[in-house]
């Protein structure tokens, strides 16, 4: 039965043992990390969404939301096991306050408590599509923020990529895996086997099937493998029993996405697509190429940078399968701030990436700055002189550096690319003729350009001026989040398996740093008070 934990404005007991403290240590503790978790995140975690994870029978009372979802932060925080965690509950003094727990009896915590409230937040994810846990972070983190009264109004974005825990498997090992595990499922509901697929319960017939087998034989081991996943799943595509359980949707997934129906053979590996399955044990992680090769997620950050204050925090994150690109990052970012109607102009620092010139307009629409470093391409000095053409509103250009005017301009908004032409006499003793892209004809010079080529010429022309380096000096920084990230809280090498998981080791790691960095601001108000 659900029951909410109502910590808001709780005072210490006139009883504590707080007030056996000496003051020294007292003040120890208010100036730790422990007095921002006590007063900032347990007083605010909403715990009413939490509700439809309870049964509404009347019955034992659960233990209460806030507490869990608060261990699940000191985890990250402190970078504990679930053991660890559950014995510093027990006997940890600092945590104990931080929870409000520091003068129960007994604490509220118990073995499995912590993992069976994840798999109910797991669950109910896959069934409702509803992330509580994240929504959760969102808000304590938001509330971070507000506390802070940071200047919002300049970001800097990055992403990093996140491996997935599970092995990198080839082709061939992918699907004897997917096959495995439909037959043992159907071993362990008693159906017939042949003797083919008998073979898959061997653990011994892996190793023969796998790795004792030729470079030349591979090709031909795959086609059987595979003919056997076509063989299982038309024998139990309309069998109820089977054809809605995970192991057959895989079983399907895989055959749509390694088969070609139309050819009746294995796709070629260059026809898999990045988002097909890579590993039944994580369906969500997606391969992608960046630097080396990735089975895993992505993750963006925004860090907002109040220069005056001299602090920063991070106010914004997304976590995706990998095959996202900073591109489609920045864009959620764009339609967020127009569906939200905040009309503050914003600057974002970023790296080449997260732009293009179709991206800049959209930014500019809902008032927001890109300010781009280390744009990639080869140099062009054609693009310094493509930067100084003046376009009037509706994208025709009007005239070119040298300030002739075309005789016809004309932007066809279906390939965003503008067409203009020039009178030979306007260009023949034009000093910017050899650096412009102009096209030189008998009777007319032509110049064909897109819109976003003269938005990223103009960006790389603002290069020199000392607000873009200014700005560009500033974009490093954000770097020292995702060294935090792999090297302090292990987000890489957390044995987590599938987005849903991983969800929570990534939100919990960010606040975990917001957290000791509000904490770090308050030390300093309190010993200056």
């Amino acid at each position: 039965m659900f029951r909410t934990n109502n910590v808001k404005n709780e005072q210490i007991s006139l009883l504590s043992k707080m007030n056996e403290w000496s003051n020294y240590k007292t003040k120890l503790l208010k100036n730790s990390w422990a007095e921002t978790f006590r007063n900032v995140i347990m007083p605010n975690i909403d715990e009413e969404p939490y509700k439809v994870l309870y049964s509404d029978i009347s019955s034992r009372p659960n233990t209460p939301v806030n507490y869990l979802i608060g261990l699940l932060i000191i985890k990250s925080l402190m970078g504990l096991s679930d053991e660890e965690l559950i014995n510093a509950a027990f006997f940890d003094e600092k945590i104990q306050y931080a929870l409000g727990t520091l003068d129960y009896i007994n604490q509220p915590i118990s073995k499995n408590m912590i993992s069976n409230f994840r798999v109910r937040l797991y669950e109910y994810n896959d069934e409702a599509g509803i992330d509580l846990f994240e929504n959760t972070m969102k808000e304590l983190n938001d509330n971070i923020v507000e506390i802070s009264k940071v200047n919002k109004t300049l970001k800097r974005v990055d992403s990093l990529m996140i491996s997935s825990s599970c092995k990198r498997m080839t082709r061939t090992e992918l699907i004897y895996k997917v096959n495995e595990r439909f037959i043992k499922l159907l071993n362990k509901s008693g159906e017939k086997l042949n003797d083919e697929y008998k073979k898959y319960l061997d653990e011994d017939n892996e190793v023969d099937v796998l790795y004792r087998v030729k470079e030349e034989e591979l090709t031909g081991k795959l086609t059987m493998l595979l003919n056997q996943s076509i063989s299982l799943y038309k024998k139990y595509k309309h069998n109820k029993k089977y054809n809605e359980t995970i192991e057959f949707k895989q079983l399907e997934r895989l055959i749509s996405e390694q088969y070609d129906d139309k050819e009746n053979k294995p796709k070629s590996g260059k026809e898999i697509k990045p988002t097909s399955m890579q590993t039944p044990y994580d369906e969500k992680a997606t391969y992608r190429f960046k630097y080396k090769g990735n089975i895993g997620y992505v993750g963006n950050i925004v860090e907002t940078i109040d220069t005056e204050k001299e602090v920063a925090l991070i106010t914004d994150w997304d976590l995706a399968p990998n095959v996202k690109s900073d591109l489609e990052f920045m864009q959620e970012i764009i339609e967020e701030k127009k569906e939200n109607e905040i009309e503050t102009k914003e600057t974002y620092i970023t790296d080449a990436a997260y732009f293009s010139g179709e991206v800049n307009e959209q930014a500019k629409e809902a008032n927001i700055e890109l300010h781009p470093t280390d744009m990639t391409g080869k140099k062009d000095i054609k693009e310094t002189n493509l930067a100084n053409f003046e376009l009037d509103e509706n994208k025709n250009i009007i005239e070119c550096p040298n300030g002739k005017k075309p005789i016809e301009s004309k932007y066809c908004e279906s390939n965003d690319t503008i067409y203009a032409t020039f009178d030979k006499e306007s260009c023949k003793d034009c000093p910017n003729i050899k650096k412009c892209p102009i096209r030189l004809f008998k009777k007319i010079n032509k110049l064909t350009v897109s819109t976003k080529q003269i938005e990223t010429a103009k960006v790389k022309e603002g290069r020199n001026t000392n607000e873009y380096k200014e700005l560009s000096r500033k974009r490093s920084g954000i770097e020292g989040i995702n060294s935090l990230l792999r090297y302090k809280y292990h987000i890489d090498r957390r044995q987590t398996k599938g987005l849903a998981y991983l969800t929570v080791v990534f939100t919990t790691s960010i606040l975990s740093i917001n957290i000791k960095r509000i904490t770090k601001i308050n030390k300093i108000v309190n010993n200056n008070a």
